[in-house]
């Protein structure tokens, strides 16, 4: 769970940094939370987290414990799964990017990117647990999508 709330952390770090540089041809989900009132980012909590609930609950609990080896001996064994999982994971965010936010093809591949390495970290990290739970991959999902929202409420 540290590593994971680091992940956070480097993630919202990192999206401010590129939005910095890049300006509004590189809108990310900070930037774009900067329009939001501060009360529709408390009421947004809630839904955000039953998405997290939802899609962790179909990509890890569902689709990566089908594709996983029953008891992998290592990481290395269940790569393979994460790393499928991750690409659909990925594959889920298309439509969502391009047709409900409407990002820039640029912005949308930062996006994909991070989306897939936030697969793949939570990912690697469910498999290490060896407990599958996904408590903490819903954890973990709720605070990466909620983490624009945050700011807004800082």
């Amino acid at each position: 769970m540290v590593f994971m709330a680091l992940l956070v952390l480097i993630i919202i770090l990192w999206e401010g940094v590129v939005a910095g540089i890049f300006g509004s041809a590189f809108a990310t989900a900070q930037t774009l939370a900067s329009n939001i009132p501060p009360w529709y980012a408390v009421v947004i909590m809630l839904p955000t987290l039953l998405n997290a609930v939802m899609e962790e609950s179909l990509g890890r609990g569902y689709m990566l414990d089908r594709l996983m080896p029953s008891h992998p001996g290592s990481l290395r064994a269940s790569l393979p799964a994460v790393l499928g999982v991750s690409v659909l994971g990925t594959l889920y965010h298309i439509p969502t990017y391009f047709l409900g936010y409407h990002f820039l093809p640029l912005s949308a591949l930062f996006n994909f990117g991070v989306v897939f390495l936030s697969f793949t970290f939570v990912g690697l990290g469910y498999v290490r647990s060896r407990v599958r739970n996904i408590s903490g991959p819903i954890l973990v999902h709720f605070l990466l999508d909620a983490s624009a929202y945050f700011l807004i409420l800082l």
